[in-house]
């Protein structure tokens, strides 16, 4: 199984400190965001290969990536970043792809627990979610039916509708559903209504298309996406419970 983490952006709400590293080199304490997904992404060793898409500074990535000699990542470049979405970046990625496979962004940080979650079915595809009492604006809100399919996700979505957020992590088993998700992310990448939108538009065109894709849910403390300062002042606490895996 590989594992694919999309980090070609800036985050640029991030303000001065993105100015001359990109968002997934952000540091708390001594190891950067990348340093902190991959140490916990191989502590399950259920990964063959981790590759990162790397846009903004990337040649940054691919130094830190050679320095800490961080075996088996391969650094592929998006140089369509500033102008398009991540479904390029998945697209990219899809070229190195030969087996099952994990998304996951570059700017969430989790416990390695989560892996343990990783459906044993051979085909699925799987999206984790937590459950929230409230959300916030910007959080990538998710709908599912009684048995746990997902039926949509939005950040627009109004908090009636919805049963969750989702981590950003998504599971791909199968030839079947990787031939699948290739065809569909072609699809999207190639339709101007998608080029710029979120990767999530990949699972409501999957959904659209009757293609059932299955949640797992997962504590809301087990996680934390960091997009601004505040983030990232939550995530250094985070990060105290994720030093003993680390």
């Amino acid at each position: 199984m590989k594992l694919i983490i999309l980090g070609a952006g800036r985050g640029k709400r991030l303000n001065k400190i993105t100015e001359k590293i990109p968002k997934i080199l952000v540091k708390i304490e001594k190891f950067t965001l990348l340093e902190i997904l991959i140490k916990t992404a191989i502590r399950n060793k259920i990964f063959s290969e981790i590759i990162v898409v790397a846009g903004y500074k990337k040649e940054d990535i691919q130094q830190l990536i050679r320095k800490k000699k961080l075996k088996n990542v391969k650094v592929i470049y998006n140089p369509f970043y500033e102008i398009f979405g991540p479904l390029i970046s998945l697209w990219l990625a899809f070229l190195f792809i030969d087996d099952d496979f994990v998304i996951i962004n570059g700017d969430t940080l989790f416990s390695p627990e989560i892996f343990k979650k990783i459906s044993r079915k051979k085909n699925v595809i799987q999206l984790f979610i937590s459950e929230k009492e409230k959300y916030m604006k910007d959080e990538m809100k998710v709908k599912i039916d009684r048995k746990g399919f997902l039926i949509k996700v939005h950040k627009d979505m109004t908090d009636i509708d919805a049963n969750g957020v989702s981590l950003g992590i998504v599971v791909i088993k199968g030839d079947k559903n990787r031939k699948i998700i290739k065809e569909s992310i072609e699809y999207l990448i190639n339709n101007p209504k998608y080029i710029t939108t979120y990767w999530h538009e990949l699972l409501n065109h999957l959904t659209n298309k009757k293609h059932f894709i299955k949640t797992t849910t997962v504590d809301k403390n087990c996680w934390i996406e960091i997009d601004t300062e505040r983030d990232l002042k939550k995530a250094k606490k985070f990060y105290e419970y994720l030093k003993q895996f680390i």
